[in-house]
């Protein structure tokens, strides 16, 4: 008996020390552009727990011409080019630009949305 509750103990142990430790980190730049995700998402019905199920936002210098990309990893990876984020800057619709990104790259990842280009081909 002693040596089953040795056995249990051991792989508790082991089981919540291999635990994630980062499964929820957003910049804080791009959580207002998350939370009005989530806000239309919730309109249309759909509630997303990304705090439970996890999420990684963060600002990477991606390789031109990918302004974001989004990384099916555990936890979901989003990353948006930090270049682009600060070059739009310039432009009369720079809110619009960003939450555009931000919105592609979270209908990848938490809507499981591939890109189509059967429906609007790139020319």
């Amino acid at each position: 008996m002693k040596l089953n509750s040795l056995i249990l103990m051991v792989s508790l142990l082991a089981f919540f020390s291999c635990r994630k430790e980062e499964t929820y980190q957003v910049d804080s730049a791009l959580d207002p552009y998350l939370q009005m995700f989530l806000q239309e998402a919730s309109q249309r019905g759909l509630h997303l727990d990304v705090e439970k199920n996890g999420l990684l936002m963060k600002f990477s210098d991606l390789e031109p011409p990918t302004i974001g990309l989004c990384t099916y990893t555990d936890p979901l990876l989003v990353e948006i080019d930090r270049t682009y984020w600060n070059e739009v800057k310039r432009y009369r619709n720079c809110e619009d630009l960003r939450q555009n990104v931000v919105f592609h790259e979270l209908a990848h990842g938490l809507l499981n949305r591939r890109h189509d280009n059967a429906y609007l081909a790139n020319s």
